[in-house]
């Protein structure tokens, strides 16, 4: 059973947490000089617009390249699961089969809904 000065004694150590001062404001210097860097860095490149289109192209090929690994990695998993169903044994292949599906199935049902 807690004893009324416990609860204060806890309250007090826990609420200490919660109210970081020091850490908050240590966190809202880092985030001014981040904002400085950043002007200073948007500030160039609005002024070169050859700059611009090396940035532009250089984005599109990181999407592309993002594009690829995801579908390689597709292509891998596919082949993962091809060869963990053979590993099954034969009478529970066709049940863990439906069940993969099953799931694979509502899985790609998600993704398309939250991309949609």
């Amino acid at each position: 059973m807690y004893l009324p000065e416990d609860i204060i004694t806890k309250l007090s150590r826990e609420s200490g947490k919660l109210v970081d001062t020091e850490g908050l404001f240590i966190q809202a210097m880092q985030d001014i000089v981040k904002d400085e860097i950043k002007k200073k860095v948007y500030s160039r490149i609005d002024r070169d617009p050859k700059l611009q289109e090396q940035i532009r192209i250089a984005v599109e090929d990181l999407i592309e390249a993002r594009i690829k690994e995801t579908y390689a990695l597709m292509r891998l998993g596919k082949i993962a699961a091809r060869v963990g169903l053979e590993l099954i044994p034969g009478d529970l292949k066709e049940d863990v089969a439906k069940e993969f599906t099953s799931i694979l199935e509502r899985e790609i049902t998600e993704i398309f809904q939250k991309i949609s």
